[in-house]
């Protein structure tokens, strides 16, 4: 839309679905982009990270803690709340279960346009406001934790202690490296949504690196 405006093309279209092409449309707003996995793979990324962070975590100290994550190779019984917990369809990004505490944090992650992070913050725990409830009528202490990472890498002071508390856990204070390298994955990731947003297909996300 600025090279529209600044008169170096003719329209200021997406390529993708014909809405206004602007920069927050571009990495957090485009139906196609969703649709075609765009943003999962932002998204993905961090998922990735965080769980891999995690349970090394986990393993390092031996904690009787156990992750799970939407990802392929990090699911129980294709979800991510185990059964015992409660048998349910929601399927969070991520949980960390300590079933001897019968404890379960709930880990829900948006990757915003910055100017949507508290919207999307509301947005997640309405959505998860019954689960967490019928988990507590259940026996057990259920903590979500809504996190939101900045499609340009904008950590919020907010946001920041959301991953203390996520860090705090599994015992680790450090955070200042995991804020760093959360926030460099979100911004890897929308690199390569806008360097592919002139491409029809979503191919191997490398092509666009």
């Amino acid at each position: 839309s600025n090279l529209c405006l600044w008169g170096k093309k003719s329209h200021d279209k997406c390529f993708l679905c014909s809405s206004r092409g602007t920069l927050l449309h571009v990495l957090s707003g485009c139906s196609t982009s969703l649709e075609q996995g765009r943003y999962t793979y932002r998204h993905n990324l961090i998922i990735k990270h965080l769980a891999s962070f995690l349970k090394d975590k986990i393993n390092q100290q031996s904690l009787p803690l156990k992750v799970f994550a939407d990802l392929h190779g990090h699911t129980i019984e294709g979800g991510t709340i185990p059964s015992i917990v409660i048998p349910t369809s929601e399927k969070p990004d991520m949980c960390i279960f300590d079933p001897a505490s019968k404890i379960i944090n709930i880990i829900e992650l948006t990757v915003p346009f910055e100017s949507n992070i508290d919207k999307a913050r509301a947005y997640k725990s309405d959505k998860y406001e019954v689960l967490v409830s019928d988990i507590e009528n259940n026996g057990f202490q259920c903590n979500l934790i809504c996190l939101e990472i900045g499609a340009r890498g904008l950590i919020s002071e907010n946001n920041k202690k959301q991953i203390r508390t996520i860090a705090k856990i599994v015992n680790e204070r450090r955070v200042r490296e995991l804020w760093r390298k959360l926030s460099e994955l979100a911004m890897i990731g929308s690199f390569v949504i806008f360097k592919a947003q002139y491409d029809q297909a979503w191919k191997d996300s490398s092509d666009f690196m």
